[in-house]
């Protein structure tokens, strides 16, 4: 049941409607709201239209600095609908499935839609997962070994590094929004602790329950009586205020130092004070479009929507996202959103581009009040109205007010929150870019950053290596992962890891023989995707369950594949080395082997200077660069096998394997690599 995403739920619960030859409708938010005893405030949007029903709790408690145990709110929230004290997490999940019924958890919220004549269960279901929840030791680490995936692969992706540090220094490390989760805070956490948190923080009276279809409010207000009535909670609970980091005194370039990526990611922004029901929050929402218009045609601007300034109940911010970007990109799109802050500030927006800008806010309006979770959606502005203790008839002039908005108006907010002089600009990438950008900062320098947030002095990536040569490299690593000799004695290999993909468990096996042999294979699950058979002389490939042509090209990769230890080769046939240079790789002094096979491919490869490990190898691959990045190293039978390996540069998220066995010796029979029919 954890599958019903919010994605799902999103698409079930909207309903679309043309906007082409239509004026823009905004017909109000109508709803009643009432509060139980015990403090739960209830709004309820009657939709005659609608045949199904759709519920969402918002615990709504106070900003909470989780330190030690960052990551406990997450866990608690996830684990909520997976078991409680009346049933089951089976249970639950049957409930779910006769009921039709979506659940999606995100935030502070549970989300529940099913049919209408399933309100009752719907109801009943919800109040027994925020009443009665169960924090088992199971589950719990089955949520925890999800977040430890995420952090892990987040490690190796610029866009989540420098996502975390533009966090931290935007609002600051000791604020809620600036503390990153790390893998010894998550190991923190237990049954205990989670179940500490929700007693403290889970309470009827900061939460509300929003229910929206075909039904009327005194039957809600029975059903909601009937299953929420008896949520109590004992106790006092104390709200903290957090102030964010102050802004800088100019611009600041901050960057977070990743060796030898083939891209980067750049964060532009800061905090501001801007929180929902403010006099200026529709103003600055077509700020927003037009800050996204005068970037759209940037070349570099590949994505939709990189321009974010978000209202929030304690602090606000503006950020400017472009996503991933070649490093010579760089010095242009800082350049370019740094110029558009500031002529957005200091010049009247022109009519072209404010009646662009009010047609697109237009039609986001008349679009988001049919939907019912998204915040914009009748039920998010009715939520809001109660929440921030709002007019109840606040939203009722927006079009109106969005029409009669001037070039004056826009100027008059720009200058208020658009700060190009004061901003952070946050760079994820390999910091031999940084010398090119210091002309951006402030101060005059970069301040750089490991990946845990801790600012750090420059990496010296000038190591020496004049004494270094390649065949001392290899010899090394050879002598490092078990001798010579114990390699030469393999003759065949059996290896296999999984990683999880959003599709489901991505398995992937090998297997050489004699250095001539090779056989490949890729699962999802049960489904197979790629199968690779090769002889040394010929070859088949399977894509499922259609063979593909195989190449003359493509068996030369397969003879490289099947080759068990391929640095055993590098001294002696046809291998061409040479030692490009040192750095520091996590930390770690490496050595740079740039290698190139009797078939011309190249690649570079990292070994750590200190132990002789390979830890990275970086190749390119029909035109993209894959990275993968090697670590746990264990001994089988005497010989050193990552255990580890994250690839980079395959998708858009990195993948991490994990070996399930390494097999040595085994007498695979020929006839596995037999191509014949």
């Amino acid at each position: 049941m954890r599958l019903y995403n919010y994605v799902l739920l999103l698409l079930f619960c909207c309903s679309a409607h043309s906007l082409w030859g239509q004026e823009p409708v905004f017909t109000g938010v109508n709803f009643t709201d009432f509060k139980l005893e015990n403090g739960l405030r209830v709004i309820v949007l009657n939709d005659t239209t609608r045949e199904d029903f759709s519920a969402n709790l918002l615990v709504d408690y106070p900003l909470v600095l989780e330190g030690e145990h960052k990551g406990v709110s997450t866990l608690v929230t996830q684990l909520l609908g997976t078991a409680t004290q009346l049933h089951s997490k089976a249970e639950i999940d049957s409930l779910l499935l006769s009921a039709n019924c979506f659940l999606s958890v995100r935030g502070k919220e549970i989300l529940m839609n099913a049919p209408l004549e399933k309100r009752e269960e719907v109801l009943s279901l919800l109040a027994e997962f925020v009443q009665y929840p169960t924090f088992s030791a199971q589950e719990l680490a089955q949520q925890k070994a999800a977040l430890k995936r995420r952090i892990e692969a987040a490690d190796h992706s610029v866009i989540d590094q420098s996502t975390q540090l533009a966090d931290q220094l935007f609002f600051g490390a000791d604020h809620p929004y600036g503390e990153k989760m790390s893998l010894e805070n998550l190991a923190n956490v237990s049954p205990e602790i989670c179940q500490g948190f929700y007693k403290k923080y889970y309470r009827p009276v900061v939460s509300y329950l929003v229910v929206v279809g075909n039904v009327q409010a005194r039957e809600i207000r029975f059903l909601v009586e009937k299953y929420f009535g008896s949520w109590q909670v004992s106790g006092a609970m104390f709200a903290a205020f957090y102030n964010p980091a102050p802004l800088p005194l100019s611009t600041r370039l901050s960057l977070v130092n990743i060796p030898a990526a083939p891209v980067l990611s750049l964060d532009i922004g800061y905090a501001i004070p801007l929180r929902p029901g403010t006099e200026d929050e529709l103003t600055v929402a077509l700020l927003e479009e037009l800050l996204e218009d005068e970037l759209s045609h940037a070349p570099w601007n590949e994505y939709p929507n990189i321009v974010s300034i978000v209202t929030d109940p304690h602090v606000g911010a503006l950020r400017v996202q472009p996503g991933v970007l070649q490093p010579e990109m760089a010095e242009v799109a800082i350049r370019d959103v740094l110029d558009a802050l500031s002529k957005l500030r200091n010049q009247l927006v022109d009519q072209g581009a404010l009646a662009r800008a009010k047609e697109k806010l237009l039609s986001q309006y008349t679009t988001y009040q049919n939907l019912l979770v998204h915040k914009e959606g009748r039920a998010g502005k009715a939520l809001s109205i109660v929440r921030f203790k709002l007019p109840r008839n606040y939203y009722d002039n927006d079009l109106q007010r969005i029409n009669e908005m001037t070039s004056a108006d826009i100027l008059e907010v720009a200058r208020e929150y658009l700060l190009p002089g004061r901003a952070h600009i946050v760079i994820a990438g390999d910091q031999a870019i940084a010398p090119s950008l210091t002309r951006f900062a402030g101060d005059g320098k970069v301040h750089y950053y490991t990946r845990e947030g801790k600012e750090i002095e420059a990496m010296d990536v000038q190591l020496v290596t004049e004494n270094i040569t390649a065949e001392g490299v290899v010899e090394k690593f050879l002598a490092a992962i078990g001798g010579r000799s114990r390699l030469a004695a393999v003759k065949d290999l059996t290896w296999e890891a999984t990683t999880k993909i959003q599709e489901g468990t991505l398995t992937m096996t090998k297997i050489k023989k004699n250095d001539e042999m090779f056989f490949g294979q890729l699962r999802i699950d049960d489904l197979n995707v790629l199968k690779i058979i090769s002889d040394g002389r010929s070859a088949r490939v399977f894509q499922g369950n259609k063979e593909k042509e195989t190449t003359e090209e493509e068996l030369d990769k397969f003879r490289t594949y099947a080759v068990i230890f391929p640095q055993l080769k590098y001294l002696d046939q046809g291998y061409q080395l040479k030692v490009v240079g040192s750095a520091v790789l996590n930390q770690r002094n490496v050595h740079i082997l740039e290698v190139t096979t009797p078939t011309g491919k190249s690649s570079s490869q990292y070994y750590d200077a200190n132990n002789g490990l390979l830890v990275r190898w970086v190749s390119e691959e029909d035109g993209k660069t894959d990275i993968w990045d090697y670590s746990d190293y264990r001994a089988v039978e005497g010989i050193k096998f990552p255990y580890q390996s994250i690839l980079t540069g395959l998708a858009e998220e990195s993948w991490l394997y994990r070996v399930k066995n390494i097999k040595l010796n085994q007498g695979i029979p020929d006839d596995l690599f037999n191509v014949e029919d």
